[in-house]
């Protein structure tokens, strides 16, 4: 029988590992990825931007853990005049962005996070409330079974209302779709790999209740034209509130469903994530 010092060490060992993947169980990569909240509290911002952002986290001891990530977002932007006699921001007009990141993780010798993804992505207005979007996607999720994710795809983009406090866009266009999953995890009967044709839609409300307050609520919906029922959706809320000069609390919530993911992966994830932003 284990000693009282032997079941606590264990429980300790266990209680910090579980700690760990939960804290590191916020990933990069998504299934569908929310690419307007890279733009949020920049929207008023013109010409190239760029962000690089990389992360090892090594424990060694009593719980092996070892974590490896990195992130570049770049984008150029440009934005239509300011309306006279108007309060309302400045519209855009063109934008490119990339975004991509890569991790692997592991702790105890297992492996709870191996992923990578990046997207581009243009945005040409032709006017201050029509336009136009085109994108393209490559990601890899081993969490998911997912060996390989490229799509590509177009939206009509469509912002109805844009004032001081709240702008409100929308966005539905095509999206062919490949997808290579582990053969071993999803199954001989699950099709694999898949082709799929899926109509993109998706709703954007931002603003700011205050001025040191901002938010912002997506909702994305990808049904396959052949198949409505097999859809993949995301919804993200981002909130940030200025507590100092340079110093902001920030609020991530996302609800990431597949209704037919591979067997053995479950449909709905939920990430909520709070968090300290340190901006100049």
């Amino acid at each position: 029988m284990p000693s009282k010092a032997t079941i606590k060490h264990s429980l300790v060992i266990h209680i910090t590992t579980l700690t760990v993947c939960l804290l590191c169980s916020i990933s990069l990569v998504q299934a569908q990825v929310n690419t307007e909240r890279f733009h949020l509290g920049k929207e008023q911002q013109e010409g190239w931007q760029a962000e690089l952002a990389s992360r090892l986290a090594l424990t060694r001891g009593n719980v092996n853990v070892t974590d490896i990530s990195g992130a570049i977002s770049v984008r150029h932007q440009t934005l239509w005049p300011k309306e006279e006699g108007s309060d309302a921001p400045r519209a855009l007009a063109q934008r490119w962005a990339f975004v991509g990141n890569i991790r692997r993780a592991r702790a105890l010798d297992r492996i709870f996070s191996n992923q990578a993804f990046a997207h581009a992505r243009w945005t040409h207005m032709w006017t201050k409330r029509v336009g136009i979007e085109a994108f393209t996607q490559l990601q890899f999720d081993e969490f998911i079974a997912l060996r390989m994710r490229v799509l590509v795809g177009g939206y009509i983009r469509y912002v109805p209302v844009r004032t001081k406090y709240v702008t409100l866009a929308l966005g539905t266009g095509y999206m062919p779709e490949y997808e290579v999953f582990d053969t071993e995890t999803a199954g001989q009967t699950y099709r694999n790999p898949r082709l799929n044709h899926r109509w993109s839609n998706y709703l954007m409300l931002s603003g700011n209740i205050s001025p040191t307050l901002q938010f912002q609520f997506t909702n994305y919906m990808q049904p396959r034209f052949d198949r409505f029922h097999d859809m993949h959706m995301l919804q993200s809320f981002i909130a940030s509130l200025d507590v100092f000069e340079h110093v902001a609390l920030t609020l991530t919530a996302e609800v990431q469903t597949d209704l037919e993911p591979p067997p053995s992966i479950e449909p709905v994830d939920v990430r909520i994530t709070p968090g300290l932003s340190v901006k100049w």
